[in-house]
């Protein structure tokens, strides 16, 4: 394993300043691992990437190699508490798991080890939703206590006095809260609000963002409920589907790429044509087959037929 990094995060856009999202100070993240994020942050860069190594990296931190692998590690298994904070003896009302970075260890095509890839991890929308709920929870709160905010000029009746809100208010302001702790992504849909709160309680946003992408595809085929299948989704994780245009582009440009580490290597007997691929025997044409990009399985296929003709192993 690579003892050097190269550091990028996916959504750079400062220049001359290191920009921090206000959920990181609530984290409870240890000092040198702040430090750290902090430090990442700060040498991505523009451009998103960035070289170090472990021990520069360390020294830039004021701390040592061991504390620094400790604290990537911190990054990268962080939970956060979503909601208030529970009574003594009971468990929180949820938590969710998110990963300030991300590592990707890599190798070289002669099997050495390549850099580590780090990547930032963009939580300024999970950011926005947990801070916007905060605040209408405080403001709630304020309203709930003392209704209308008087001018602190006017001053108070010692013998006014307050009303206490009713239960059906405190219930009320229960399932505002509640709501506001609803996922973006969630909020436009029809289904139950229960069944929202559950999926934000349990998920974090980018899984429930990419959930909701897949249950609401025009190509996914559902025999379920919406929030059921956004459920599963979320479980499970499965890909995207592409759009048929979009698939024979992807398509298209996979069988270009093999095309050309091919002829870098020397190899003949394969071509990427504007609508097809074509696959003949080495020195001819002869018994040439050809696979168009709007074939099912067109990645199988081709490899199949390389295999075939003898072009690969």
């Amino acid at each position: 394993m690579s003892d050097q990094y190269e550091i990028q995060e996916e959504t750079p856009d400062h220049h001359f300043r290191t920009e921090i999202p206000n959920l990181v100070f609530d984290l409870g993240l240890s000092p040198e691992a702040f430090c750290l994020y902090a430090h990442l942050k700060r040498i991505a860069g523009d451009k998103g990437a960035c070289f170090k190594s472990n021990k520069n990296l360390a020294k830039d931190c004021g701390i040592g190699e061991t504390k620094l692998r400790e604290c990537f590690k911190e990054l990268t298994q962080i939970e956060i508490l979503i909601g208030d904070d529970p009574s003594p003896g009971k468990s929180p009302k949820f938590h969710s798991q998110v990963s300030l970075i991300k590592i990707t260890q890599r190798k070289k095509e002669n099997g050495s080890w390549d850099t580590n890839l780090v990547t930032i991890t963009p939580i300024w929308r999970l950011n926005g939703d947990i801070m916007r709920s905060k605040f209408k929870k405080i403001n709630t709160t304020s309203q709930s206590e003392g209704g209308v905010p008087r001018n602190p000029r006017e001053g108070t009746s010692q013998s006014e006095d307050k009303e206490e809100p009713s239960k059906q208010d405190q219930k009320e302001q229960q399932q505002r809260a509640a709501v506001s702790l609803i996922s973006a992504c969630l909020e436009p849909l029809q289904i139950p609000i229960a069944d929202k709160q559950w999926i934000s309680d349990h998920y974090t946003y980018a899984i429930i963002e990419n959930a909701v992408k897949w249950a609401t595809h025009k190509m996914t085929k559902i025999n379920t409920t919406l929030q059921q299948a956004i459920k599963w989704a979320c479980a499970n994780q499965p890909q995207i589907p592409l759009n048929p245009a979009d698939e024979v582009q992807q398509n298209k440009v996979f069988a270009q790429q093999l095309e050309a580490q091919y002829l870098e290597r020397g190899i003949e007997g394969f071509s990427a044509l504007n609508t097809y691929a074509e696959i003949y025997q080495r020195g001819g044409m002869s018994n040439c087959t050809v696979i168009e990009y709007t074939e099912k399985a067109f990645k199988d296929q081709l490899l199949n037929a390389l295999r075939k003709h003898g072009i690969i192993a």
